[in-house]
C-alpha cells in the first residue's frame, strides 16, 4: 500500500513538472488547436445506424470585437454499415455525437446550428461504409484544450 502512495505522488509530481516546462515554454501569439480520434460507436434508434471512428478537429478562431475566443469545431463520423438512414436520424446522431465528443471541450449551448455535408437525395438513402458524414459547428465557444 506504501509502495503504491509513493508510486502515484511520484508520478502526480513528475507530471505537474512537465506541465510546468510545456506552459513555460508557450508562445503567447500560438493559438491551441487539436485534433481527436475516437474509436466509438454510436446508435441512435430512430437512425437504424452505427457510426464508428468520429474525428474531433477544433480550430480557435479570435473574432474582432469579441473578447471569448472562438472555435470552428468539426465532428466527421464514420459509418460502419451500410443501413438506409433518414435526416431526422442524422440530425439525432449528430446531437448525441456533440454530448459525447464536444461537450467537455466547448460550450454546448453554442451547438445550435448543425451543418450536415452529406445531401440527400432519396427520402431513405444509403450511406456508403467509406464515405464521411461531416457535421461543423461554427463559431462555438473554446472552454477548454
Amino acid at each position: 500500500m506504501r509502495n503504491t502512495t509513493h508510486h502515484f505522488t511520484a508520478s502526480f509530481l513528475l507530471l505537474a513538472a512537465i506541465s510546468l516546462i510545456a506552459c513555460a515554454g508557450k508562445d503567447k501569439n500560438v493559438r491551441p488547436s487539436f485534433s481527436k480520434n475516437y474509436s466509438v460507436v454510436i446508435q441512435d434508434v430512430m437512425a437504424t445506424a452505427k457510426f464508428a471512428n468520429a474525428d474531433v478537429k477544433v480550430l480557435p478562431v479570435q473574432i474582432e470585437g469579441d473578447k471569448k475566443l472562438k472555435a470552428n469545431i468539426s465532428l466527421t463520423l464514420y459509418n460502419s454499415r451500410n443501413l438506409p438512414v433518414t435526416e431526422k436520424g442524422l440530425d439525432s446522431l449528430a446531437r448525441r455525437a456533440i454530448k459525447i465528443f464536444a461537450e467537455p471541450i466547448t460550450n454546448l449551448s453554442d451547438f445550435e446550428k448543425i451543418k450536415v455535408c452529406f445531401k440527400q437525395e432519396e427520402q431513405f438513402p444509403k450511406i456508403d461504409p467509406g464515405k464521411r458524414c461531416e457535421y461543423i459547428f461554427p463559431l462555438a465557444t473554446l472552454v477548454g484544450p
